[in-house]
């Protein structure tokens, strides 16, 4: 699992984001998940 700053899913600008919140929030809900996956893993 990776987040680069290239990941159109957290853009707003050619996506499917409506605005820089949505964006925002769904870069919110992909670090949450990212924490939790290391966490399982026990990497944290």
């Amino acid at each position: 699992m990776a987040i680069s700053y290239q990941d159109n899913r957290f853009s707003w600008g050619y996506s499917a984001n409506k605005s820089e919140q949505q964006a925002l929030a769904r870069l919110d809900q992909a670090l949450r998940s990212y924490v939790a996956w290391l966490r399982s893993e026990r990497a944290l």
